[in-house]
């Protein structure tokens, strides 16, 4: 004999989880692992309109590459250079040793 308690679902033995955003969301955690995933997976594959496009493989494929260019870099000259760390000086001394001497 069963408790009354006891319905036989093995579901409502897992923990509660957190509701999900979406129905879809939901509908998959409460699947658990019971592999309906996997198959749905399968089935949306043998759908895709690529899915008997034969041996040509898209992905990974060697692609036609040009001369590859980056972003221009900024070319700055020792002169800018060192206006910068000059600036960089100044803006330290005035946050930090001015404060200092003035406590």
């Amino acid at each position: 004999m069963s408790d009354a308690n006891d319905t036989g679902n093995a579901e409502e033995d897992l923990p509660p989880s957190e509701p999900r955003e979406s129905e879809e969301g939901q509908r998959q955690a409460d699947e658990g692992e019971s592999g309906a995933l996997s198959e749905t997976d399968r089935e949306n594959r043998e759908r895709h309109p690529d899915a008997d496009a034969g041996a040509t493989d898209t992905h990974g494929g060697t692609e036609p590459v040009g001369q590859r260019e980056t972003a221009p870099q900024s070319d700055f000259t020792t002169r800018q250079v060192g206006i910068g760390v000059a600036v960089l000086a100044v803006g330290l001394i005035i946050a930090f040793a001015l404060p200092l001497l003035l406590a």
